[in-house]
């Protein structure tokens, strides 16, 4: 198969607001943009953003202001289904042998399945099985803004084969994680099927915010077991031994993203490279800066600049153009036969 691989040039390569078929010039209304909508077998593969900066004072804008000027945010696919900014999020994985046995266990086990750490239930349909981790304990109090968490489905998983729930436990700043009694509850899934959505950014119940410790508890009701088997030598086997059920969860915390600029003397600070042009006589007016981004974007991920109000206004002119490949794949020929 041959890939085509071509350079992203002319007004593709320049961030505007595709929707409305916004301007080149950040300057003008509004004030944003993003990369080109990308389709099922392209990738593009970004390093660097180019930003031509013009204002009648550039100096104006080197002293940090309260709000960011120009914020770059970036749209990736971090887990099945969910979109957010990497840049934004600290993913707390809780998976693998350590974290699920440390936990406590009814009739549950831990297995190696696929040669992956999994809950399996102990191969008795219409029971409860029951998995809580251990106590995590957060050096400073954190916000969790999305969940993410991984059954162990498979094609062969019909639908209804097992309902199940999952929570957060977690207690706020100020209160001892050794008492029970003083922890919140956060909801990320309630009754759920093996074949429902398995990410949320709307967290229930109560949202883990300042929290300073937490534990997840995960509870299955098996509908019907798995084909899932062991044999032992010289012991008699007695049929299957469980259902996989779960290989992990990732509570995603909100951090303060790394690309939001105050001022130009940051732009600057952070860039590959960067100009400003000199005037006869004058403030400075006209400024370029190449900013680093790397990134490899598929269909439904993009890279977006936000401008603020106040330094747009002041603008004269400014547009974005990002350095990146594209990648795409030629249509799949169809199979023979039909």
């Amino acid at each position: 198969m041959i890939i085509d691989n071509v350079a992203l040039n002319g007004s593709r390569a320049y961030l505007q607001d595709w929707p409305t078929q916004g301007p080149i010039d950040l300057s003008k209304a509004p004030h944003k943009g993003q990369t080109p909508q990308l389709f099922d077998g392209q990738v593009l593969e970004t390093t660097a953003i180019d930003l031509h900066i013009e204002t009648d004072d550039l100096d104006a804008f080197m002293a940090p202001a309260e709000q960011p000027i120009v914020t770059f945010r970036i749209r990736k696919e971090l887990f099945p289904g969910l979109y957010l900014d990497p840049f934004e999020v600290r993913a707390h994985n809780i998976a693998g042998f350590d974290d699920f046995r440390q936990g406590d266990l009814a009739r549950m086990r831990v297995m190696m399945v696929d040669d992956i750490p999994t809950l399996v239930s102990d191969g008795h349909p219409g029971t409860k099985a029951l998995w809580t981790s251990p106590l995590y304990r957060l050096t400073q109090p954190m916000y969790f803004m999305a969940a993410a968490w991984e059954p162990a489905t498979s094609r062969l998983t019909p639908k209804g084969a097992f309902e199940y729930s999952l929570r957060v436990l977690w207690w706020p700043k100020g209160t001892d994680p050794e008492d029970p009694g003083a922890s919140k509850i956060a909801i990320l899934a309630e009754g759920a099927d093996p074949q429902d959505p398995t990410h949320t950014t709307d967290i229930g119940g109560e949202p883990p915010k300042d929290a300073i410790a937490y534990r997840v508890a995960f509870e299955a009701a098996v509908v019907h077991d798995a084909s899932l088997m062991e044999f032992e030598v010289g012991g008699e086997h007695e049929g299957t031994i469980g259902r996989p059920l779960l290989r992990a969860v990732n509570l995603l915390e909100s951090v303060e993203p790394g690309n939001r600029y105050t001022s130009l003397h940051e732009l600057a600070a952070e860039a590959e490279d960067f100009v400003v042009f000199p005037e006869p006589e004058g403030p400075r007016k006209r400024m370029f800066v190449t900013v680093p981004m790397s990134a490899s974007l598929t269909e439904g991920e993009w890279i977006a600049i936000e401008l603020d109000p106040a330094f747009s206004g002041a603008l004269k002119h400014m547009t974005a153009r990002v350095q990146a490949r594209l990648f795409a794949r030629p249509a799949e020929a169809g199979r023979l036969g039909g």
